[in-house]
């Protein structure tokens, strides 16, 4: 490796903690620098995603990914159970490995000859891949690339650290701030568990029972537990929204479960989700036609009913107003039940007073 290929992967590593983007560049410096096709930096848990460099036939699709969900928890006792301090060409890593076989296959049908990597764990407990791959008819990574990779290790190690670490600090903020508007809110992981909330949302114990592996039950009034905070993690294809109606001891709410985007555009990113407990007022003002329709994904015809509904008219009255037959009406309301999750008018009524715009 010679000193300039060291002082600009050096420079980019301290960049890529603060900068996401910088990472598919310092990835390109690490091939370029091995002889490589390709990189791939990759959570392997709880769920995977990732990113990659000079992108080509090699770089495996959502799809791929998916299909070996399967054997996902073997691969993850195998990487706890030997663990990594450097970079390790993949046959002597995976040597011992139950599965190598059909890995074996796996990596020859994507056209992949030979790779080397490396497992680093974050502060939160996710486990990051950092491997590099040459196609089938390549030569091997050689010992000189190995040192080159293991010259820089703990340098990617640390940033990687901070990088997470900074993207957490983000979320949390995004809970604090809703706690300085007074709105309830707390910050789940992939898997549902609680990371922080805000002062509101802790004085919400009547709403909420604290779980093993802090995780927490949504209590519905006589009903008991609606669902606990693991079904909100990241398996979830999108955001959820629940009703919670007025109990003898609370007054109604409605719970937003939102993915946080757009804090980095990089492997950190949706690895949180932000729970939202909105008071139902009884008093607050309707929203507007546009806010509902962009808020719920309605048409505007869906959203002008939903506000007659609300505002107290009964379906034919809100039919009759809209000029439209009942049974177009019953079809309207149908399709903003699936898309606000309500299942039934006084559920929609609850979820559109809690929307904080008018």
């Amino acid at each position: 490796m010679e000193k300039d290929q060291i002082v600009s992967i050096l420079q980019k590593l301290s960049e890529a903690a603060f900068v996401p983007e910088t990472w598919v560049k310092l990835m390109d410096d690490l091939v370029a620098t091995t002889q490589g096709d390709t990189a791939r930096l990759q959570i392997y848990w709880p769920n995977p995603k990732g990113i990659y460099a000079t992108p080509g036939e090699l770089v495996e699709t959502k799809s791929d990914l998916n299909s070996l969900a399967k054997d996902r928890k073997i691969l993850i006792d195998y990487i706890d159970e030997h663990k990594i301090s450097g970079f390790e060409r993949y046959h002597d890593y995976y040597r011992d490995f139950p599965k190598l076989d059909e890995m074996n296959d796996y990596r020859v049908t994507r056209g992949v000859g030979f790779q080397c990597l490396s497992i680093f764990e974050l502060f939160n407990g996710e486990k990051i891949l950092l491997e590099l791959k040459k196609k089938l008819g390549r030569v091997d990574f050689s010992d000189s690339d190995i040192q080159c990779l293991n010259f820089v290790h703990k340098n990617i190690e640390r940033s990687l650290l901070l990088a997470s670490r900074l993207y957490f600090e983000q979320a949390k903020g995004s809970v604090d701030t809703l706690g300085r508007i007074n709105i309830p809110g707390a910050l789940l992981d992939d898997r549902g568990r609680i990371l922080h909330s805000n002062a509101q949302f802790d004085e919400l114990d009547n709403l909420f029972l604290s779980l093993p592996g802090e995780r927490i039950a949504i209590i519905g009034g006589s009903k008991g537990t609606i669902l606990d905070s693991n079904s909100l993690g990241a398996e979830q294809p999108s955001d959820v929204t629940l009703v919670l109606p007025q109990g003898d001891d609370h007054s109604g709410f409605v719970l937003h479960v939102m993915t946080l985007h757009g804090l980095a555009r990089d492997i950190f990113e949706s690895s949180y989700r932000i729970l939202v407990a909105t008071p139902v007022s009884q008093t607050r003002n309707l929203p507007s036609v546009d806010i509902l329709s962009r808020l719920f994904s309605l048409t505007p015809a869906e959203a002008r009913l939903a506000l007659s509904v609300a505002s107290g008219l009964s379906l034919r009255d809100s039919a009759a107003k809209s000029q439209i037959s009942v049974g177009t009406a019953r079809s309207y309301l149908l399709r903003v039940f699936s898309k606000t999750r309500t299942n039934s008018q006084s559920q929609l009524v609850s979820l559109i007073k809690s929307v904080p715009f008018t």
